[in-house]
């Protein structure tokens, strides 16, 4: 591919190794005399250039820069010169690929550890998770590992490749500061200062004096036991105030709030959704209230909050559900005129808006209390609010759980003691929360000389003056500050062999297995399997493995391979133009962004609970849903805000079963106002396949929107790019696979005719029809989705082989060498005697002869 050289300049500092190439290829020097020689060789040496001296050795830096200049120039159409005889593209092909060979070969190189699985750190990930598995401490987000520690370094789309994992003092200082919070949320010797309390505002005990102030507005009314709105929220009149210091929040942490509430549909028949807020009207949480007014229900969530997040908590009906901003009382007919004032219409919309004002009875009243002797409230929607409740912080039992293992014996030392004896005590107490910890931190033997280090430590800290308590902590940020908890550690031992590579021990093994399937640290089961050597034995073993894909921590694996792979932070990472999508951003679509961050890791998990194929992510007759995200999709019958499986059938099973129907995919592969066939493609070729397309070259640029007047669909724009640019080749092989998603808009709804860029309305009646079909680069022609899918499920070794190659690099943390191929091939065929299943997959990695080796 002619820009596969283009691999950007980090590459020249990859060029660093020995290439096997010294000098041109002999099929290749007819090119160079044909094009090149007769300005830049020992006869005439233009710009520094002579290509009949210029070494092939790609291991120089120097070299290298200059092979990539040569192709740069001819890719941005500079040389040969305009007068100039140019090469076709069928002459250009073999010249970069064997630039861009040597290339890759060195970067391989360099990121290459022999086939060899060397000692790295853990990730952010595993450090938040060892942690809390091993202290039991839990932190709110922002305060715990994940917010302190900065992001780590990623090679091949995963951060766990050891090379990718250094550690440098600023890190260090991260660690210490980390291990302190840890240090002091796990050792508590008295209760947190502000206690858990519950306040409660009962909304029938409102004066309503204070209507104005509580509501601000005039479409309430208070029955005799409940509120009722119609608009806008109810505030809490100050009364939700933690006892302790008389403040909403009086310290940052998780908070539990209870609504009662019932709702009485208007005549539109449409739903009423309640949100609260705090503060500074930060929605905090959101309900479709379908509980009636005499069978009111309660409504519960759990927030963290900061306390310098201070303020009255709101509820009420979530804006834009029952009315819009024009003053008007139905939803229906607000939408209608907001319609058509966005597509031209204003004098309709202006109609409409002045008989809704006509018909403003429901205006009519004082400021915070309503006429209901003259308005005709049975058509209209309301939301009865009987209490909101707030309880917290929600706090963990004290002693906490590990304390209690730490110290069985508690930690109150007799005050009347001698010095001595009480020093003596403190001591024992050091000892045994070493005891405990140790093993676990350190994943194995600890010996006597690391004990009596710590308690060295723990000795000078009481000598110098700090309390018990503040040695307990200085010693455990000692430990997780410690190498051997930092670092996955597999050194040489007693009863490891002595050659350049060897068996693990069973404890290592226990651990790579711990932190391929929990990103964490063994558990007591599993290390206990580990000392009785029992994980040789093949059953055994796979019943461990059984046991760990089953338990919650398992969420690791998730979180840490199937998060990366997918690339599901970059779902969101270009919010839908309002202007262009409103629909998206519609009250029942409230929290879209994170359902398409959910959907593909619920996919994997339910794949791993039900043993089922790993080929149902190309194509299925199910996915995993929610409410919000089925009526996104179109899909009726799904209730509630969980995930669950959900058969698809007809069309809906052809347009969302399996991975390429899932919005998300179709978000990250566009920019916001537009979809991007050429991300969507790149995205195929290496979430898929494994089989990423190089970098373009400096000249390729974007696919160019429609001039003002034009209506060219995404497809034609593509095409005329492909036509201005030396990436043709390239382009052949990606676009497929991204123009198969074309049905698929912005924002992941299916579509059949061109949408983006503008408001639907200025499309006009012609917009261009999408056309999905293409020829993949292996001959396989399709029409549309549901053929182009039957295309990609044809290829379903080469989607088992790129999906075992990014599992066998993360598993390894390290990138996957030639010499991997044979273990790939055995891998893939076991998988496919066992149904394709991730079971299959992760048992085969961990059953190899590569992951039981150092």
């Amino acid at each position: 591919m002619i820009h596969r050289v283009l691999v950007s300049l980090v590459m020249l500092a990859v060029a660093a190794q020995v290439s096997k190439a010294e000098s041109i290829p002999e099929s290749l020097r007819s090119f160079f005399a044909k094009h090149c020689i007769d300005c830049h060789g020992n006869d005439n040496i233009e710009g520094d250039l002579n290509l009949e001296s210029l070494s092939a050795d790609f291991a120089d830096s120097e070299s290298a820069q200059k092979w990539i200049e040569v192709l740069d120039r001819i890719n941005l159409g500079e040389m040969p010169p305009e007068d100039q005889p140019r090469p076709t593209e069928e002459e250009l092909a073999p010249v970069v690929r064997w630039v861009s060979s040597e290339l890759r070969t060195n970067r391989e190189r360099m990121e290459s550890t022999g086939g060899r699985v060397v000692m790295r750190r853990m990730t952010r990930l595993e450090y938040a998770n060892t942690v809390r598995d091993l202290l039991g401490v839990d932190f709110v987000d922002g305060e715990g590992p994940l917010a302190k520690l900065p992001p780590d370094g990623a090679i091949k789309g995963f951060d766990r490749h050891t090379r990718a994992l250094m550690i440098d003092p600023s890190l260090m200082d991260a660690y210490l500061e980390v291990a302190s919070l840890v240090a002091d949320k796990a050792i508590q010797f008295r209760p947190p200062i502000i206690p858990q309390r519950s306040v409660r505002f009962e909304f029938r005990d409102t004066d309503r004096s204070a209507m104005s102030y509580i509501v601000q507005s005039r479409r309430a009314y208070l029955e005799d036991d409940h509120m009722v709105l119609m608009q806008d929220d109810a505030r809490t009149f100050g009364v939700l105030r933690h006892p302790f210091d008389g403040r909403e929040i009086p310290v940052t942490g998780k908070y539990r709030v209870r609504i009662r509430a019932g709702a009485e549909v208007g005549a539109d028949g449409e739903p009423i959704y309640m949100r609260v807020t705090q503060g500074a009207g930060d929605v905090i949480g959101q309900f479709r209230v379908d509980a009636t007014p005499d069978a009111m229900q309660d409504y519960v969530f759990e927030v963290i909050r900061s306390d310098a997040l201070q303020g009255e908590f709101d509820v009420g009906i979530l804006p834009g559900t029952q009315f819009s901003s024009y003053d008007g009382r139905r939803g229906a007919e607000a939408r209608k005129a907001k319609e058509l004032f966005e597509s031209g219409d204003v004098a309709g919309s202006m109609r409409i808006k002045a008989r809704m004002r006509a018909q403003g009875d429901f205006d009519s009243g004082v400021r915070g209390k309503l006429n209901v002797e003259t308005v005709d409230l049975s058509k209209l929607p309301k939301l009865h609010l009987d209490f909101i409740e707030v309880t917290g912080p929600l706090q963990a039992e004290f002693p906490p759980p590990k304390m209690k293992r730490m110290f069985p014996g508690g930690v109150v030392i007799d005050s009347k003691v001698r010095a001595e004896q009480r020093r003596s005590a403190e001591l024992d107490l050091v000892q045994s929360m070493l005891r405990y910890v140790l093993p676990r931190a350190f994943r194995g033997r600890v010996s006597e000389r690391e004990t009596k280090q710590f308690m060295e430590l723990a000795r000078s800290e009481l000598e110098l003056g700090s309390d018990l308590e503040q040695t307990l902590e200085t010693t455990l940020v000692g430990i997780l500050c410690s190498p051997k908890f930092l670092f996955l550690h597999e050194s040489s031992s007693a009863d490891a062999a002595t050659s350049s590579t060897r068996g693990l021990t069973q404890l290592e093994f226990a651990t790579r297995i711990s932190f391929l399937l929990w990103s964490s640290q063994p558990d007591d089961e599993l290390f206990r399997a580990a000392v009785e050597k029992k994980l040789s034995d093949s059953e055994r073993l796979r019943t461990q493995i059984n046991r760990m894909l089953e338990d919650p921590r398992s969420q690791g694996f998730l979180d840490g391979f199937v998060r990366q792979w997918f690339k599901v932070d970059g779902f969101n990472q270009f919010p839908p133009d309002e202007r262009i999508f409103p629909k998206y951003y519609e009250t029942e679509f409230r929290g879209l962004d994170q359902d398409f961050v959910n959907q593909p890791l619920e996919i994997v998990r339910e794949l791993i609970a039900s043993d089922g194929s790993i080929l149902d992510l190309v194509d299925s007759d199910w996915t995993m849903l929610n409410e919000r995200l089925a009526k996104f999709y179109g899909i009726n019958g799904v209730e509630g805000d969980w995930f669950r499986r959900v058969p698809l059938s007809g069309r809906d099973a052809a347009i969302r079963g399996g991975m390429l129907g899932m919005a998300g995919l179709h978000r990250w592969g566009s920019d916001g106002n537009r979809t991007k066939p050429v991300d969507r493609g790149k995205y195929i070729l290496d979430v898929f396949f494994n089989d990423p397309p190089p970098p373009p070259p400096p000249n390729a640029g974007e696919v160019e929107p429609n001039l003002r007047g034009q209506k060219l669909s995404v497809r034609e724009r593509l095409s005329k790019h492909r036509e201005q640019t030396t990436c043709n080749h390239c382009h052949r092989r990606i676009d497929p696979y991204g123009l198969a998603l074309e049905n698929f808009n912005t924002i992941g709804r299916w579509r059949e005719l061109e949408d983006g860029e503008k408001p639907i309305q200025q499309w006009g009646e012609d917009r261009p029809a999408i056309d999905p079909s293409g020829k993949l680069m292996n001959g396989t022609e399709f029409n549309n989705f549901v053929e182009f899918k039957s295309a990609m499920m044809d290829q379903r070794e080469r989607f088992l082989r790129g999906v075992t190659e990014k599992l066998l690099s993360y598993a390894l943390a390290r990138s996957i060498e030639p010499n991997d191929r044979l273990l790939v091939d055995a891998i893939v065929e076991r998988s496919a005697r066992e149904g394709y299943t991730f079971r299959s997959l992760l048992t085969s990695i961990i059953e190899s002869k590569t992951f039981r080796t150092k």
